[in-house]
This record gives C-alpha cells, sequence and structure tokens, in this order.
C-alpha cells in the first residue's frame, strides 16, 4: 500500500521507506520462526517449502539490500512492488498448504481414532449408521 501511495504521490518518500522498514525485520523472524517451528514439528514438506523464502531474507539481510533507501525508492519501485507480490503469493501459498495438511490430518486421526476404538457408529437424524456408510459431513461420533 506504501509503494502505491508513493506511487501516486500521496506520501512522501521518507514517510513510505520508514513505514516499510518497519516491518522488514518482524517479516524475516516470523518466517524464520515459522520455517523452525515446521522442521521441529516433523512437517518436512512444509519445511522444505519455507527453505527458500528463507534463505532469500537471510541473504537479503547479509547483504545488507533488506532496507528501501529513502534516496533510491522512486529507481526501485517497480522491483520492490513486484518482489511484494511475489512475496504476498507465496505466503498465499503457503497459509493454502498449511489448511489443507491441517484438514488432512485432523480427518486422518478421527480416521484413526474411529478405526482404533472400534466406535464406527454414527447417529444421524435418528438412525444409526456404520461409518463407511456416512454420506453426510455432520456426524456425532458415539
Amino acid at each position: 500500500m506504501c509503494l502505491a501511495d508513493l506511487e501516486f504521490d500521496y506520501i512522501n518518500p521518507y514517510d513510505s521507506s520508514s513505514r516499510i522498514n518497519k516491518v522488514v525485520l518482524p517479516e524475516f523472524i516470523l518466517q524464520g520462526i515459522l520455517c523452525v517451528f515446521y522442521l521441529f514439528t516433523g512437517h518436512w514438506v512444509m519445511s522444505l517449502l519455507c527453505a527458500p523464502y528463507l534463505y532469500y531474507n537471510v541473504r537479503v539481510y547479509t547483504q545488507k539490500k533488506h532496507l528501501a533507501d529513502v534516496t533510491e525508492i522512486f529507481n526501485t519501485l517497480p522491483w520492490e512492488k513486484k518482489q511484494r507480490l511475489f512475496k504476498l503469493g507465496y505466503l498465499v501459498l503457503v497459509l493454502f498448504f498449511s489448511i489443507f495438511w491441517l484438514i488432512w490430518s485432523t480427518l486422518d486421526d478421527m480416521e484413526d481414532y474411529c478405526n482404533r476404538n472400534h466406535r464406527n457408529t454414527v447417529i444421524l437424524e435418528g438412525r444409526v449408521l456404520g461409518f463407511k456408510d456416512l454420506s453426510s459431513r455432520f456426524f456425532v461420533i458415539e
């Protein structure tokens, strides 16, 4: 948003750079924590999916190119916009995969619980159905 405001001259370069620079380091830290969290919890695929972005953030930080320069912000505006859109798309993809794996593991755990405890009967609208006969998403496990 700051870059669009800067492009249409609604905000001066100093304010835009300071707003952008305030969120860069927390973004890097949170992304690193997320990648390490995936690694420690055994989600190898998600950890590998986050690794290139973590590597890019570390490389940009070590080269001291992570902060927006006030004097060069107009020259780098198209690149900065493309970079931010790519990051947004990447984070949306990671969010999608996280939600997918959350739902997948919940359903898998529920099926394991039902099979392990032999409680595969379901009450649906007053009828008792077997777990395999269930065609609705709404059910109550006895």
